[in-house]
C-alpha cells in the first residue's frame, strides 16, 4: 500500500462516511479521494514545492 493509498484510508476513517450506503460507495469514495490527493501531490511536484515521492 502507498503512502497516498493509506493517507486516503486515514481520511476516510475520520469522515463522515453515513450518506455511503455500499460497500461499492465507499469504494468509489476511495478512489475519488486518493485521485485528489494524488494530483494535489502531482502539482506540489510540478510547482517545486515538493521534491521526491510522499510514497
Amino acid at each position: 500500500m502507498s503512502k497516498s493509498e493509506m493517507i486516503t484510508l486515514l481520511y476516510l476513517m475520520k469522515s463522515d462516511l453515513s450518506h455511503l450506503d455500499t460497500y461499492s460507495d465507499y469504494v468509489k469514495q476511495f478512489y475519488l479521494t486518493l485521485n485528489e490527493i494524488e494530483s494535489v501531490e502531482e502539482s506540489l511536484k510540478e510547482s517545486g514545492e515538493l521534491s521526491g515521492d510522499i510514497r
